[in-house]
Order: C-alpha cells, then structure tokens, then sequence
C-alpha cells in the first residue's frame, strides 16, 4: 500500500528516499504504523500561495487493516541522535 501525503517547501529539501515514516490513522489511534519514503514528487502544487509537493510513502499493509481513503497523519524522522546529553532551559526574567 502506499500514502500519498503533501509537504511544505520549507521541509521537503531534508527529505530522501529511504527515510522512516510514522503514522497514525483515526480508525485505529492508538496504533502507531510505519512506512518508508519512495518518492519525492517534483510537481509541486501551489493553493494560496503555499507550495507543496508530494511524496510518496511505501507501507506495509500485510493484515489488510489500512484501507484506501483513510486520512493518515504522517511524522518523518528527519534526524536521530543517541547518548546525547539534555538540558533543561532556563529563563530568568
């Protein structure tokens, strides 16, 4: 199965074929699937000024759960850090 999702301008230059795609569908919220990216889209779409493209995410669908139409809201994982060291911010006013 594939999702076809829009992304915004500003995001999609840091996006390659490959990367991980979590998604949640309202059918089942507490479910959390996963997916990849096959293809970024070089037709933009352009509604109010706002340009976005399409890319193309590769899912797995082997117990037939997802169904087309389905609206699915998408996280891609740009970026992962492991055994790094959090602060908490402070602000002094």
């Amino acid at each position: 199965m594939q999702i076809d999702t829009s992304i915004a301008e500003a995001d999609v230059g840091v996006l390659q074929p490959g990367m991980a795609v979590h998604f949640t569908v309202d059918a089942y919220p507490e479910q959390r699937f996963q997916g990849r990216i096959r293809q970024i889209r070089l037709n933009p779409t352009i509604q109010q000024n706002v340009v976005t493209y399409s890319v193309v995410v590769d899912v797995d669908n082997a117990d037939g759960r997802l169904l087309p139409g389905m609206t699915a809201y998408v996280r891609i994982t740009t970026g992962e850090r492991k055994n790094v060291l959090r602060a908490p911010v402070v602000f002094l006013t």
